[in-house]
């Protein structure tokens, strides 16, 4: 058994700060002609403590409670009591809840949603099962389960947690609500600058847009097999940047296939310096033109025509360094990052939001490029 009054404990001091407005001096939330003898606070902790812990089964805690916990529990009452009362106060419980889970995720910026099909019954026995059919608003319907492939009947679970695995919001709604038309309900929660990873069931680029307009709402999902590759975000980020193809990693795929196809090592050196000049001076078609000769359809020529068919608007070397670019390779790049970003940004159990280590860098590059003195002056100023 879990140490239950510890965590009692712990959570009772939650629940009390989370409603401090709301108790009286007995930790009530409403009048009681008699005073009970298990104050609503305490409902309310026992409640979430139980929830928490995963005990699920309420005949064997009762149990466990009388013959094992009855010193450290004087109050407790009659088990159908405590679930009437704890009915009674089900909009507070939601509350304290929702407090604790704010807590627990501040600072995540990364949130992950998906929805779970709840059946009610079988399809066949649907037109029989009259289970919240009082109103319309609450009845089940019919609906299509992606990963069973196959149509269900009841209500849909939406979820939406960190990456933590704490939820950050949980509804329920008919079995026939798209995925999609729940991410207006998340648009209109509180949710600001994070980014939202979900599956293919929420492809949509109008809400999409209109979430990264109005609350600043990232939304990540794969493409579809059908989907036309969107243009790439380094093109939108920095659209006067001059994009490079890294010239050594494009020798490495050269070498790769030429070692699959000569088996003369002397013969290889040869072509593959020949087409490593060619590179240099942007002739690519030349080198495709060599490649497709003595590929001959194979798989590994094939791999290498795409990768540079598609990248041979970033591979005119040539040109680069006649503009001034000069460095072909990224490898200075590559250690930069590591000095600059990795070395300050991802030591042993740190943990950054998207706004916070913005301005952690912009102080790193200022210090690495000698201008700490601005900072200083700057600093100077506001205080004067």
């Amino acid at each position: 058994m879990h140490n239950l009054k510890t965590n009692f404990d712990k959570i009772y001091g939650i629940v009390k700060s989370s409603l401090s407005d709301k108790l009286d001096t007995n930790d009530n939330l409403q009048f009681y002609p008699r005073l009970p003898k298990m104050n609503d606070c305490s409902i309310i902790s026992f409640s979430i403590c139980c929830e928490s812990l995963g005990i699920d089964s309420e005949n064997y805690l009762w149990s466990k409670l009388r013959n094992d916990y009855s010193d450290d529990f004087p109050m407790l009452i009659d088990r159908s009591n405590f679930n009437r009362r704890r009915r009674r106060l089900r909009m507070f419980v939601h509350e304290v809840t929702r407090v604790l889970s704010e807590n627990l995720i501040r600072g995540e910026d990364i949130f992950i949603i998906d929805s779970i099909p709840v059946p009610m019954c079988k399809i066949a026995r649907e037109k029989r099962c009259k289970f919240g059919r009082e109103t319309f608003e609450a009845s089940p319907d019919k609906g299509y389960s992606a990963v069973s492939k196959s149509y269900f009947y009841g209500y849909k679970l939406h979820l939406v947690t960190s990456v933590t695995g704490v939820f950050y919001s949980m509804d329920l709604t008919k079995a026939n609500m798209h995925d999609v038309s729940y991410l207006n309900e998340v648009k209109a929660s509180k949710m600001k600058n994070a980014t939202l990873i979900g599956d293919k069931g929420y492809i949509s680029k109008q809400i999409q847009l209109d979430m990264f307009h109005c609350s600043n709402i990232r939304l990540e999902t794969p493409k579809r097999s059908n989907q036309k590759e969107e243009k790439n975000w380094i093109e939108d980020a920095f659209p006067k940047a001059v994009s490079i193809l890294d010239y050594y990693h494009v020798c490495e795929h050269l070498h790769a296939f030429s070692s699959s196809v000569f088996t003369d090592k002397a013969k290889e050196k040869i072509w593959t310096d020949k087409q490593k000049e060619w590179l240099l001076k942007g002739k690519v078609k030349i080198v495709l033109s060599n490649i497709k000769r003595i590929g001959k359809n194979r798989e590994p020529a094939n791999q290498l025509i795409s990768y540079y068919s598609k990248n041979k608007n970033r591979m005119n070397y040539q040109d680069y360094v006649k503009i001034g670019c000069g460095i072909i390779g990224s490898g200075a790049i590559e250690s930069a990052h590591r000095t600059l970003v990795q070395k300050r940004m991802k030591q042993s159990g740190q943990r950054w939001s998207w706004k916070g280590a913005q301005h952690m860098l912009n102080l790193r590059v200022v210090r690495k490029n000698n201008d700490w003195n601005k900072i200083v002056e700057l600093t100077k100023k506001t205080a004067a």
